[in-house]
């Protein structure tokens, strides 16, 4: 069309005429075709982003079969073995990380039952504690994660214990003023033992502060509502 219509412009039109309307049809045809280009890669590039959205968000069924085109054909399949791999890559780390905390609650539940058998009458109590606690979190409405730390927290709240001497918690007598005044250090003693343990920081506040009281009157430091 481009060389006729300029064969049509040159026995029509004078020569300086003939040659600007030549270069003025042929930057035209250029614009356009320029144009219809960029709608192109514009449409292929959105079915690209589609995509790679729908394999961020799990939504692999949305994503292109085939393309008709070569530009992203081999770049799709590509990207979703990518995705598929991290996919598996964060399940693997997601099911370590259970293990991890299944294992680590049960460490808990072990060191609990430790400081508990050290006297006949403490025996089976953190774990009573711990499920008293857990059941006032739920009826107060708190999330399944609130209420899984509490009960932690409820099930440590004695491992202070472990630095009292035998010869205190296992006295059958009355405690002196002094005894008792080391025994109750035992709320400090477990938030120390807690402390330095990342994971299990949040469960230090149930375990030094079991001991107060909302009249002012309990330990280690008196706190009142």
């Amino acid at each position: 069309i481009t060389v006729a219509t300029m064969l049509f412009a040159q026995k029509m039109l004078s020569p300086t005429t003939a040659s600007a309307t030549g270069l003025a049809l042929e930057l035209a045809l250029s614009a356009g075709a320029a144009w219809l280009f960029t709608q192109w890669l514009s449409y292929r590039t959105q079915v690209l982003l589609r995509g790679i959205n729908a394999s961020l968000s799990g939504r692999e069924q949305e994503m292109p079969s085939d393309l008709p085109d070569e530009l992203f054909g081999e770049l799709i399949p590509s990207w979703q073995g990518v995705l598929k791999g991290l996919h598996e890559t964060r399940r693997e780390k997601q099911d370590e990380a259970s293990l991890l905390y299944e294992t680590l609650t049960e460490l808990m539940r072990m060191i609990a039952k430790a400081v508990d058998e050290r006297t006949i009458y403490l025996r089976g109590h953190s774990e009573r504690v711990a499920a008293y606690a857990a059941s006032i979190a739920w009826k107060l409405g708190l999330e399944q994660a609130q209420v899984e730390r509490i009960r932690l927290s409820a099930l440590l709240h004695d491992i202070g214990c472990m630095g009292v001497e035998d010869y205190l918690v296992m006295k059958q007598t009355p405690l002196t003023v002094e005894e008792f005044e080391i025994v109750k250090a035992h709320t400090v003693k477990g938030a120390a033992i807690l402390r330095p343990i990342t994971m299990l920081r949040d469960l230090v506040p149930g375990v030094e502060l079991h001991h107060e009281s909302l009249d002012g009157l309990g330990y280690p430091y008196g706190l009142e509502a």
